[in-house]
């Protein structure tokens, strides 16, 4: 199971994400949230673009309380979120979001 925590503790602040930065992750993936249970977020993987990533992924919850920059990811159900993980630790400042097109360009172009 992957944690959803933020990078450096809560009082880091997030740099900006590059695709060289995107590139250095473990595993990148995409993927759908099909099911949320107590603190256990289910994702199914749609795409893969490093590392080796199953096709169900259990993700600890972030909590919706923190807005510090760098905290844990609130996944949503029914959302597709671009995901990196290094560690087994999903970090909100390493590039991972709900799919937009900005981080989708992101990801393409460090794993295109």
């Amino acid at each position: 199971m992957l944690t959803a925590q933020p990078v450096g503790g809560p009082a880091a602040s997030c740099a900006a994400i590059t695709p060289e930065t995107l590139a250095g992750s473990d595993v990148a993936f995409a993927a759908r949230v099909t099911g949320v249970e107590g603190g256990t977020v289910t994702l199914e993987t749609t795409e893969r673009f490093a590392g080796d990533v199953a096709d169900t992924v259990e993700v600890v919850q972030g909590d919706a309380g923190d807005v510090v920059d760098g905290a844990p990811l609130e996944l949503q159900p029914g959302t597709t979120y671009l995901l990196t993980a290094d560690g087994g630790t999903i970090g909100s400042c390493s590039g991972s979001g709900a799919d937009s097109p900005e981080l989708r360009a992101l990801f393409e172009a460090a794993f295109g």
